[in-house]
């Protein structure tokens, strides 16, 4: 199953985008399947590409995950800020910053 969460995820934006469109008509199908075809290509190529991997793939990991060790100081130290009472979850604020809520 881990091999199709992307395929997955990628389905079910679109499946949102397409129940919330006020416009169904207006979607362009000829649109909708080149972006897919060049966000499959540029994984592709940063996946499969040796130089792909050695453009994008590297730098890119090392900066997320500097990013999100970071982040996650950051959450540490801001959620120590509260009595223990009324501590929130680091866990809950790490899940809600990753969902975009």
């Amino acid at each position: 199953m881990g091999r199709f969460t992307g395929i997955l995820g990628l389905l079910t934006m679109l499946g949102l985008a397409y129940a919330f469109s006020t416009n169904r008509r207006a979607i362009r199908l000829k649109t909708v399947a080149w972006g897919l075809g060049l966000q499959i290509a540029f994984a592709l190529f940063v996946l499969k590409a040796d130089i792909g991997r050695r453009i994008i793939g590297h730098p890119y990991h090392r900066v997320v995950n500097r990013s999100r060790s970071d982040l996650s100081d950051q959450i540490r130290l801001g959620c120590q800020f509260f009595p223990d009472e009324q501590r929130v979850s680091i866990k809950l604020v790490r899940f809600l910053i990753a969902t975009g809520l």
